[in-house]
């Protein structure tokens, strides 16, 4: 078995507490969105969507933001294909931002 343990980064540029929180959600997004664009990141708009068919089974895929505003996120996939099958019965999902740097 290959260990990968040490592979950890220490994310200690700052702290995230209640003060430093927008009161809304959609404006700490923005605030965070801008730092990744000025970052190092690929691809800022990648989000991980996840949802659970009929049966609870999970299923997740990559999508890409196209835009976002205060009613919410707005994103786009084949609602026939395998991504949005399970999205077509239940349209509740989590979103998932992975906004580390390289």
């Amino acid at each position: 078995m290959k260990d990968i343990s040490n592979l950890r980064k220490e994310y200690t540029q700052s702290q995230l507490t209640i003060d430093s929180l927008e009161k809304s959600p959609i404006r700490q997004f923005q605030k965070w969105f801008d730092q990744a664009l000025k970052s190092a990141i690929l691809e800022p708009n990648a989000m991980v969507l996840s949802t659970v068919d009929n049966n609870n089974i999970p299923s997740q895929r990559t999508v890409l933001l196209k835009y976002y505003d205060h009613l919410g996120f707005v994103f786009f996939f084949e609602l026939y294909f395998k991504k949005g099958t399970t999205f077509r019965y239940k349209h509740q999902c989590i979103t998932t931002f992975s906004l580390v740097c390289s």
